[in-house]
């Protein structure tokens, strides 16, 4: 968008993996209910199978992270995630995206080589809609609940150096949440990774309601010092139905100082 000068750097992937989905194939598609999920080992047997089903989708967002933290570090070291925080998970027992979701979530815990273990409080999530099972199951893998997220006015950690950043994982989180949590984070932005909504679609598609103005004029005021990379996810599978429920115009996002 050269008329406001801001600068955005738009990365697709060379070569999108086009395997095509039977979404009969998938066991929790069509559940409009419960997920019948009791237990912890019901939960972790959920996400396995999720993870399975979702193999591709997460090569290539392992793919596309590996590049955002290899190239971000001007010393040519790779940086490392200091927080992953999960907003607006949803109830991942009741609700089949929220499961894929939290598979995905749970991969990226494990993702040892990215994370920087010298930070406590690693994992951070809050949703108001949470149950006390679904709280205590995320204990259980290590999740610090907050009580309250301000609207995602959520301070990140500060660090010294680009060496560790904080990872937001927003799946499809309305837009002024989004602009909450860059605003309340506008000296450390460039300390962030945001996967959620595309803000490039925010950014240029005439549909944008009053809750994206704020976030639009937002990216528009920073466009003189930031600039945004926006990382893309298997764009090529706009047919598939599978993914337009749970990874729909999903994007990895990065303020990078100019």
């Amino acid at each position: 968008m050269e008329e406001d000068g801001f600068k955005l750097v738009r990365h697709r992937r060379r070569k999108l993996l086009q395997k095509s989905i039977d979404t009969t194939t998938h066991e929790y598609m069509n559940d409009l209910g419960t997920l019948n999920l009791n237990s912890g080992n019901d939960i972790i047997e959920k996400i396995n199978k999720c993870l399975n089903e979702i193999s591709y989708f997460v090569e290539d967002f392992d793919n596309v992270l590996k590049e955002i933290l290899t190239s971000n570090n001007q010393n040519e070291n790779t940086s490392t995630i200091g927080q992953i925080v999960c907003f607006g998970l949803g109830n991942f027992t009741r609700s089949r995206s929220s499961m894929y979701q939290l598979a995905l979530l749970r991969h990226l815990m494990k993702h040892e080589k990215f994370l920087n273990h010298h930070y406590e409080n690693k994992f951070i999530a809050y949703d108001p809609i949470f149950t006390e099972f679904e709280k205590n199951i995320l204990k259980s893998f290590g999740f610090q609940i907050l009580q309250n997220n301000n609207d995602c006015r959520y301070p990140i950690i500060q660090s010294s150096s680009l060496e560790s950043i904080t990872l937001l994982f927003m799946p499809h989180m309305d837009y002024n949440h989004y602009y909450n949590v860059l605003d309340c984070n506008r000296e450390n932005i460039d300390h962030l990774i945001i996967f959620g909504n595309s803000l490039d679609i925010c950014l240029n598609e005439k549909y944008f309601t009053e809750y994206s103005t704020d976030l639009r004029r937002f990216l528009q005021e920073i466009s003189a010092q930031k600039f945004l990379i926006e990382h893309h996810l298997l764009m090529n599978n706009n047919n598939n139905n599978f993914y337009n429920e749970i990874f729909y115009r999903q994007s990895l996002h990065r303020f990078l100082s100019k």
